[in-house]
């Protein structure tokens, strides 16, 4: 279950361990997408969230680029290399392979890493999160964005209407530019594939989110830039800076679950609602009503029709 702790007063802050960050007793953007499908999501996502981070067994590459990127000086403490080899029981012998996960001693090799509270990381990671890191600082675009400025402030604030304490942890911000960097790994940062992801993923939403946090301290509005790399081979980097109607659509979502946070606050847990309550008139999804709108259309008129035959 979530450490729950008192969070500061409102302010921005900096040097903010990441865990102690995310202990905050806050309503977050992370917290949207479990409670935009109810009420006792959320509360599963708050009891079992956090044990799943501590526990996670495969470090996403997004972990590394971020840390290489952001706060370098942490990698040490935050990562630990895989041995060259581990132990194999073959037989009565035991010998050694090339390191993998398949065996006993793998595992094990694993979780002691895991235990010690660094996240395990082979040297084909490495350099690859370093060549993405360099193809960040190469691209004129993401080196002004995301690398001049204050990185990773961590924001708390109190919403008006709700009285709900908030709170977001920013990138980078660059006063003088009035600007917001969001950095993103995405296995393809090609901009018709990485803006759909970026709908997808709700990111739209955390953007409306860190405006109205930087809003309420500078009272004024900063752009906010998505920074996609490619962890791999040709590591691509795309820079979109989303414009007033998505990021007002997304600050509309974050405005919506944040109320009905506020409501769970004053109920007890077994109030909780899941789903709609009620029966629900429906098609089935449009894409599929059409489809079959035109095979039906397609048989009428005498067309050739493929069959599968």
């Amino acid at each position: 279950m979530f450490e729950r702790e008192e969070p500061p007063l409102d302010g921005i802050y900096l040097n903010i361990p990441e865990e102690e960050y995310h202990n905050w007793d806050c309503f977050s953007y992370s917290m949207v997408k479990p409670l935009n499908r109810s009420m006792k999501h959320l509360d599963l996502w708050m009891k079992e969230g956090s044990q799943k981070l501590k526990n996670k067994k495969n470090v996403t590459s997004g972990n590394l680029v971020e840390c290489l990127a952001l706060e370098p000086e942490l990698f040490n403490s935050k990562f630990e290399f895989y041995p060259e080899t581990c132990k194999k029981k073959v037989k009565k012998e035991t010998m050694d392979i090339p390191f993998t996960l398949s065996t006993d001693d793998g595992k094990e090799i694993r979780d002691k890493i895991l235990n010690s509270g660094k996240l395990p990381i082979t040297k084909e990671m490495y350099e690859n999160a370093k060549k993405a890191v360099s193809a960040l600082e190469d691209n004129e675009f993401s080196f002004e964005l995301l690398f001049k400025g204050t990185r990773q402030l961590s924001i708390v604030w109190t919403d008006k209407s709700t009285n709900v304490k908030c709170k977001c942890r920013l990138d980078n911000l660059n006063e003088i530019g009035n600007s917001i960097a969001d950095l993103k790994t995405t296995f393809d940062a090609y901009y018709p594939v990485f803006i759909k992801t970026i709908g997808n993923m709700g990111w739209h939403v955390q953007g409306g989110s860190y405006q109205q946090a930087t809003e309420y301290f500078y009272n004024d509005v900063f752009s906010y830039t998505i920074i996609g790399v490619e962890p791999e081979y040709p590591f691509g980097v795309t820079c979109i800076t989303l414009r007033e109607d998505s990021l007002t659509t997304g600050l509309n979502e974050f405005r919506k679950a944040l109320n009905t946070y506020s409501l769970m606050l004053k109920i007890k847990p077994e109030e909780y609602t899941c789903y709609n309550v009620g029966i629900i008139d429906s098609d089935i999804p449009a894409y599929m009503l059409k489809a079959n709108y035109e095979e039906e259309k397609s048989i009428d008129t005498g067309d050739d029709y493929e069959y599968g035959y």
